[in-house]
């Protein structure tokens, strides 16, 4: 506990305005904090990932001013993310790129299994087209394409996949990326429920995985009434955020997704919407343009925004001038 105590102050004084959280203690505010929890059956045959973002999808929904569908796309876009990177190693990131033709135009999401994820919608404000919720979000992706690319500290080559849109629907794309393209079958559930005020009130997302070292064409009569069993979990818990509007939490939405079947926690790992853009990175990238480029910049400042985060930074003229001296020198 005392090696978790920094990180409690830190999130404590991160939510000491919000009137939500101040009606609450500070071990409950803690223990409600997002999070990502990884899990395996005892018999090393199927693993599962749960996660819990409400938090971190109101953020992104405030930094990117979306309105309530794009909140529920981004932020099961998000949800996404990081459900693919949960068994990546701690030095690879993953990135999931949409080129669709519905009204989000496009959309990219980065995510590490650290629990750090950014991302953003081509179009922030997509059109419902539908009276009905998941009409709405499969008009507004449509058809398109799925890229997929996972990348390695030190590995100049990143690992590339593309996909066909089948559903227009992130949870059942996702599962049709991992059974295509990685020849792993998943099972992926994503929900997202609001606030009468349109703030998102719950989301919560579940995937779980046969470990490749099962071969489920070739299924024994108990493994496949593990796999019934399982399946059955998931119809039964279509609705996951019910399960936190009954006062539970990460733990309570595994449990009900192997229920039945004994399993060890691999991890909980706290999630949030993270970006690592800063001046500095964006100065760099202004000194690729090079000096002639550089000089025709002449207006007192300049506005240089992040695509991930919509962060905005101010570079002066003097400090243009700064690179371009560098750059001579």
């Amino acid at each position: 506990m005392v090696a978790d105590l920094p990180l409690l102050k830190a999130f404590f004084l991160s939510r000491c305005f919000d009137k939500r959280f101040c009606q609450m203690g500070i071990v409950e505010k803690y223990r409600l904090r997002d999070r990502m929890m990884r899990a395996m059956t005892i018999d090393g045959k199927f693993r599962a990932t749960v996660i819990k973002a409400t938090d971190l999808s109101n953020d992104a929904a405030k930094r990117h001013v979306l309105n309530p569908l794009g909140s529920v796309i981004l932020s099961e876009l998000l949800m996404g993310g990081l459900l693919a990177a949960s068994n990546l190693s701690e030095d690879e990131r993953i990135s999931l790129r949409l080129e669709v033709a519905g009204d989000i135009k496009s959309a990219v999401v980065e995510a590490n299994m650290m629990g750090e994820v950014r991302g953003y919608l081509g179009n922030p404000h997509p059109v419902p087209l539908s009276e009905e919720s998941a009409g709405m979000k499969n008009l507004a992706i449509g058809a398109g394409l799925l890229h997929v690319t996972r990348t390695r500290a030190g590995v100049t080559a990143p690992a590339q996949s593309t996909v066909m849109l089948e559903h227009g629907n992130i949870a059942k794309d996702l599962t049709h990326y991992f059974g295509v393209s990685e020849q792993i079958p998943t099972a992926i559930g994503l929900e997202v429920r609001f606030n009468e005020d349109f703030s998102i009130r719950h989301a919560v997302g579940f995937m779980i995985q046969a470990m490749p070292a099962l071969d489920v064409n070739r299924l024994a009569k108990e493994e496949l009434d593990t796999v019934v069993e399982l399946e059955t979990n998931i119809i039964d818990m279509s609705r996951p955020c019910e399960i936190l509007e009954e006062g539970g939490y990460i733990e309570d939405l595994m449990g009900a997704l192997l229920k039945g079947k004994d399993y060890i926690e691999l991890s909980k790992t706290p999630v949030d919407f993270y970006c690592r853009c800063t001046k500095e990175r964006f100065l760099s990238g202004l000194a690729l343009l090079g000096i002639d480029e550089l000089s025709t910049l002449d207006g007192e400042k300049e506005e240089l925004r992040c695509h991930y985060c919509n962060s905005v930074y101010t570079v002066t003229q003097e400090e243009i001038q700064t690179e371009i001296a560098r750059l001579k020198s």
